[in-house]
């Protein structure tokens, strides 16, 4: 598995981040998934409610569907709420299997991000 360094790197030296690792022993390969997480303030016109921010989560094919991304999740947001935060939040693709896995930790969709590229 490749990790994107430079990001995983920062979020193990920022003391409001943290990189939860999932191996398999058995294996002897390294990781088998990722999952970086992040403490955050929300903008002052909201409540100053500080919440936990996913923002990169990755299981080998090969290894998913057997709970790793969930657990990874979970270990995040409990981390999370042990520094004070009170949700959890992370963006995904519309219809991927992470919508699926949001739901089953008990996230729900809440806003549509609208995006565009180039000029029209």
């Amino acid at each position: 598995m490749q990790f994107a360094k430079t990001g995983l790197a920062q979020a193990l030296e920022h003391p409001a981040a943290v990189v939860m690792i999932a191996e398999d022993e058995g294996r002897g390969e390294g990781p088998v998934g990722y999952c970086v997480g992040s403490l955050q303030e929300p903008p002052a016109l909201f409540r100053p409610e500080l919440y936990t921010y996913i923002s990169d989560l990755y299981v080998l094919p090969e290894y998913r569907r057997r709970g790793i991304g969930t657990g990874l999740v979970e270990r995040v947001r409990g981390w999370g709420y042990l520094k004070g935060a009170f949700s959890v939040s992370m963006i995904v693709p519309t219809g991927s299997a992470a919508v699926g896995l949001g739901e089953r930790v008990g996230m729900r969709p809440i806003q549509v991000l609208m995006y565009a590229s180039g000029q029209r």
